[in-house]
């Protein structure tokens, strides 16, 4: 979930039915959300993790000046959605204080 390329994919471009809901923007490949809060610090020998992207990890963190690029389209279709979904709401009280 801490991942700076994952995204979350719109109700509306979602197959219906399917339970991924999340995209790696490196790899494009949809994930469910039982998929990405899995930690590689949790895996032991009966619990192997299977994410296609740690084999690319390693080479993605040594571009220079570890810069990845994606297309506006997808970041803006994706990832901006994602960053939205994690903030917090906050509420003013708009009464009058006096």
């Amino acid at each position: 979930m801490d991942c700076p390329l994952l995204g979350v994919i719109p109700k509306e471009l979602r197959k219906k039915g399917s339970q991924q809901t999340y995209v790696c923007l490196g790899t494009y490949d949809a994930m469910s959300a039982r998929f990405i809060r899995s930690r590689v610090s949790e895996a032991d020998k009966n619990h192997v993790r299977h994410r296609w992207c740690e084999n690319y990890w390693n080479a993605w963190v040594q571009l220079p000046e570890q810069k990845f690029s994606i297309s506006t389209k997808a970041y803006n279709t994706f990832r901006k959605p994602y960053e939205e979904q994690m903030m917090f709401t906050i509420k003013f009280h708009t009464g009058n204080t006096e």
